[in-house]
């Protein structure tokens, strides 16, 4: 079994323990597991040498990945989904892919090396069933105490805008891990950067451009607060997980 081949096995084996514990309910430690993808990926990154990299580039070649939404349980709809895609690319970009999108439907390809590309799928599907159940149950939480208020006009727009909060906040908390990872030592910057370089040339092969889709046109400050709180207490560190045990335990 190769150095990469380890690496899809070892986040087999935590994706399968997430998906146990989202089955029963607990999406907290599901997302704590989806955290630690994301850093397992980073640092396996950096860590390689130069032949290791070689030896990557070889047996990993850069293509396209369809995600496998029926395991992930995420539902595929017959229109292109905003906050889905934007949610997409920046879990692709974060974990060195890219995304392409499909005329009318929800569904996205990944584009990058294996590796990278079962982490970011892994993430994304994890982080769509959170963000839609989160997101209503706010809502709700929050529709009861304006109803009884008379005052359910004060709720339009908040689910929305708690979606693109949190996404939003996403995106800076991944550029902020990334950064980190980036100045721990130049050699670390050069992996990260030529990773998201090779990338980027791949896909210099499309040439079309999908176009923009509509953005909120009922912003909602109490659902953009929430929204970014809810981001904001996401853990992509993987720390925490399970009473006393560390999360070099778990990914043995």
């Amino acid at each position: 079994m190769t150095r990469h081949e380890k690496l899809l096995d070892k986040l087999s084996k935590i994706q399968a323990h997430a998906d146990s514990a989202a089955e029963i309910g607990n999406e907290a430690e599901a997302e704590a597991f989806a955290g630690m993808l994301q850093q397992l990926c980073l640092k396996h990154k950096v860590a390689m040498s130069d032949i290791q990299l070689a030896e990557l580039e070889q047996e990993e070649p850069i293509k396209e990945h369809k995600m496998d939404y029926k395991a992930g349980k995420v539902q595929v709809k017959q229109a292109r989904n905003a906050w889905q895609q934007r949610l997409s690319n920046i879990v692709a970009r974060a974990h060195f892919c890219r995304i392409l999108v499909h005329r009318g439907s929800s569904r996205i390809t990944l584009v990058g090396r294996k590796s990278d590309a079962a982490v970011a799928e892994y993430l994304f599907m994890t982080l769509c069933r959170s963000l839609n159940k989160i997101a209503q149950q706010t809502h709700d939480k929050e529709y009861r105490k304006y109803f009884k208020l008379g005052m359910t006009q004060e709720m339009k727009g908040f689910k929305r805008s708690f979606i693109d909060a949190f996404v939003i906040r996403l995106k800076q908390r991944f550029n902020e891990e990334k950064k980190t990872v980036e100045t721990s030592s130049s050699t670390a910057l050069v992996r990260v950067e030529q990773a998201d370089a090779q990338v980027t040339d791949f896909m210099n092969q499309y040439t079309g451009r999908a176009s923009a889709l509509s953005t909120n046109r009922h912003f909602n400050e109490a659902g953009v607060r929430a929204g970014r709180a809810a981001a904001n207490g996401i853990n992509l560190k993987g720390n925490g997980i399970g009473a006393g045990r560390s999360s070099q335990g778990q990914l043995q």
